[in-house]
């Protein structure tokens, strides 16, 4: 198997207009040995080691520097957490077991800031928000809460977005309230419906499995970036500094301060160089970021196959359930004639004409003579206009029955 190589960088900026810096962060090269700091030689690429690497990303909120100790206890559980003597072979065997730690982790720290804040009256309403990237064998493993951003660039397709925001903004798009084209913009972009430290509410983690692929770039930020900056915007500064993960993020954090800096900025990559698979527009495990051709094939494929069944079904219903019995419908036309006593117009049935047609069955009532279910008689008109009756005769086969007159006598007045 291929050693695969990497690089990684991360930083953050206190912006233009707070006095603290609530944002936090953390990386690690080779959690076998908890390095956690940032390489000294970035461009030179490291080995990625049994036990992965990793990048976190936390913002916090809350005032009077609560949000700092937020963000600070949320980023020094994911260090506890990913100490090499809790990272057993029960928990990295396969990527379920993977997810489900990274949420635990999430989850702790969420606890860890409501105990602080429960104990330190100063602090209460503190939370943050929360991004992880485990990067292991081929595949990084991405855990979310709130609106800390995860990213993915590759040359041949550019900039995706891999996590998806907890905020009242993400929900109006997911409600279909808000085209996407104006999310952006929106002005309650601030409003999060997820976080760590939230009082009335345990934190909801969010994962993600995805296949990384060589020269691709994960980019793990916090709003104080993506909220200042459009992906567009993003994709063309990671594109220009492909070359160089340092003067990447540093275009990036002078990106956003030259939009305004109004917010806190943090910013993390990691570059898959070598030893993976070449890039492929699918992510791994179903979870699907894939480019748009192939995502409207797909969903063509889907309505047809949808429409065709549909269609099957309904012909399938129809022929099973419509039945034809041998009712047929027999036409008397009356000329000058008013019939008024049906006993003597049955008697006259032996020269009837009968034109058949089939008509739905009702039931049958096997063994009893013939009876008149219903008759309509028109009265007799001077000038010999032909009138029409129809009898319904119901026998062991049912007959709708339309006489014409032209075979039956006058009645003797």
């Amino acid at each position: 198997m291929n050693e695969i190589k990497f690089k990684l960088i991360a930083g953050t900026d206190i912006g233009l207009e707070r006095s603290n810096n609530e944002d936090n962060f953390v990386v690690c090269t080779d959690l076998q040995t908890t390095e956690w700091f940032i390489p000294q030689d970035v461009d030179e690429p490291l080995v990625l080691s049994d036990k992965g690497c990793l990048l976190a990303v936390a913002d916090g909120m809350g005032g009077m520097n609560a949000g700092e100790i937020a963000s600070s206890i949320a980023i020094e559980t994911v260090k506890k957490m990913f100490d090499p003597s809790l990272l057993t072979e029960q928990i990295t065997k396969d990527a379920n077991s993977i997810t489900t730690y990274l949420k635990k982790i999430i989850n702790e720290a969420d606890q860890a800031i409501k105990n602080h804040s429960q104990t330190n009256e100063s602090n209460r309403g503190m939370g943050t928000t929360i991004a992880i990237a485990w990067v292991l064998d081929r595949y990084a493993y991405l855990a979310w809460c709130g609106d800390s951003r995860i990213y993915s660039y590759h040359p041949k397709v550019g900039l995706r977005q891999l996590s998806k925001d907890h905020s009242y903004v993400q929900q109006l798009i997911d409600d279909g309230r808000l085209d996407p084209k104006y999310a952006f913009d929106h002005p309650d972009g601030n409003i999060i419906l997820r976080s760590l430290g939230d009082t009335e509410k345990k934190a909801v983690a969010d994962t993600l499995v995805y296949q990384l692929s060589n020269e691709e770039i994960l980019l793990l930020c916090s709003d104080g970036l993506s909220g200042l900056c459009r992906d567009s915007d993003l994709e063309e500064i990671i594109k220009d500094n492909y070359a160089n993960l340092t003067s990447c993020k540093t275009e990036l954090i002078q990106a956003a301060l030259s939009a305004g800096g109004y917010d806190n900025i943090t910013v993390a990559l990691f570059q898959q160089v070598s030893g993976g698979k070449d890039f492929e527009p699918v992510v791994d495990k179903g979870n699907s970021v894939i480019n748009k051709f192939y995502r409207k094939i797909i969903w063509i494929i889907i309505v047809f196959l949808l429409i065709t069944l549909v269609g099957v079904i309904s012909l399938n219903y129809r022929m099973r359930h419509v039945e034809f019995s041998d009712k047929t419908a027999i036409t008397i036309d009356v000329d000058t004639t008013q019939v008024n006593d049906l006993d003597s117009l049955q008697k006259e049935t032996d020269s009837i004409r009968i034109i058949s047609k089939p008509i739905i069955n009702n039931k049958k009532e096997e063994g009893k003579p013939p009876k008149i279910i219903e008759q309509q008689k028109n009265p007799i008109k001077e000038d010999k206009v032909q009138n029409e009756i129809t009898l319904i005769v119901e026998e062991n086969i049912e007959s709708e029955l339309t006489i014409s007159s032209d075979s039956i006598p006058e009645k003797q007045q």
